[in-house]
């Protein structure tokens, strides 16, 4: 079937007095492609290759999926959850040694994508929520079927061979809350899922929690999100140890993706944060010199038609302010480029247009922030190997 297009160019909300504020807000990487085993052939194979902003501008198309990008796994165990038939039983956790840590005490636990090869890892946010049956590689549901297409350029599918080569030794290390699990979990499992041995690097792809504090005997190794009321507004909270540790013990190995967005319900207490990454970044920096840093945008929220934006103006995007991640977004890129070197930004402003594929969209009144999965977050790992890949080559 020829692709369809959804929807012509995103349309930034907010408009901002600076204009390299609303060039940063867009810059970013290039390669973004369909996510899958196989490659699909662009409407845009004539045009150049995408460089590090023009490839936010462009268009979900309609195409026709033979197979799932991977099974659906999640710690939820929702109807869709694919059984122990596909999915890995539990997370690899580093860093933890008894039940006694305590997260402002101890070195951070990470959850990394190791484990038994040809089984895919568990997310959470309701991942697998957005089907009544079982997920199985041939069951395909409707909003699988779109990739992300840039106005004026070519994307360039992933290919997990490639990007393991290019990862070589070193680590991806994601920082965030829950919506960077999710990241997180995509990209380790379309590694696994191109890998011949059903493995890859995607035990060198690991997540730390800026949420989270203790173990859950009932979730095995993977974690128990204790939320605090100062978690995220206090000069001493668990979200800055989290940040600071991260950022000050990493390596000249190691590839560090910032994230933050959700849980903040203000744009004072956003500008802070931000401010606050900025001075961890140069302080090790100043100590260590040029170590690679990255800075990805939220990935969207609200439930609404796809293609469109309107999400963001339903009633619980309101009352959670998810119609503040625009401005967050455009707030972080500024930050991020006051840095010296600048830290890119890993754009997926485009996962504003999918209201369609969160949980929410299948049942009313329910999780409208995270997303179902395979899907839409599948069409991120693309610009993270293309961002990366263009990092390494200047490093």
């Amino acid at each position: 079937m020829k692709d369809t297009p959804v929807q012509e160019t995103w349309k930034r909300p907010i408009e901002f007095d600076m204009k390299f504020v609303l060039l940063l807000y867009f810059s970013l990487v290039s390669s973004c492609a369909s996510l899958r085993i196989a490659y699909i052939e662009h409407q845009a194979e004539n045009q150049p290759p995408c460089g590090m902003e023009d490839y936010a501008s462009g268009t979900w198309v309609r195409f026709d999926r033979n197979t799932k990008n991977y099974v659906c796994c999640n710690w939820d165990r929702d109807q869709g959850h694919g059984g122990n038939q596909y999915c890995q039983d539990g997370m690899h956790m580093r860093g933890i040694e008894n039940r006694d840590f305590h997260i402002l005490n101890n070195p951070l636990p990470t959850f990394s994508g190791d484990g038994a090869p040809f089984k895919y890892i568990s997310s959470g946010g309701h991942s697998c929520g957005c089907d009544n049956q079982p997920s199985t590689p041939d069951r395909i549901l409707d909003f699988e079927n779109y990739q992300w297409q840039p106005s004026t350029c070519r994307l360039e599918a992933f290919d997990a061979n490639r990007f393991c080569s290019m990862l070589g030794n070193r680590r991806v290390l994601n920082v965030g809350d829950s919506t960077a699990v999710q990241t997180s979990a995509s990209l380790m499992n379309m590694i696994r899922a191109g890998s011949l041995d059903g493995k890859g690097c995607s035990p060198n792809v690991q997540y730390t929690l800026t949420d989270s504090f203790d173990i859950s005997d009932e979730r095995n190794r993977n974690v128990q999100w204790n939320k605090l009321d100062d978690v995220y507004n206090t000069n001493n909270s668990a979200f800055n140890h989290v940040v600071s540790y991260a950022i000050q013990s990493s390596t000249e190995e190691d590839v560090v993706i910032l994230s933050s967005g959700p849980h903040f319900h203000s744009e004072e207490q956003y500008r802070q944060m931000l401010n606050f990454v900025k001075m961890e970044i140069e302080r090790k920096r100043n100590r260590d010199g040029n170590r690679i840093f990255l800075w990805k945008t939220i990935n969207g929220g609200g439930c609404g038609p796809l293609g469109t934006t309107d999400g963001l103006q339903e009633r619980k995007a309101k009352e959670f302010q998810w119609d503040k991640f625009p401005a967050y977004d455009a707030m972080a890129a500024a930050v991020m480029q006051s840095i010296s070197p600048s830290v890119p930004v890993i754009n997926v402003s485009m996962l504003y247009q999918r209201g369609d594929a969160h949980p929410g969209a299948f049942k009313k009144e329910f999780d409208c922030l995270h997303f179902c999965s395979p899907g839409p977050l599948d069409e991120t790992v693309p610009i993270i190997s293309h961002v990366l890949s263009k990092v390494l080559q200047n490093h």
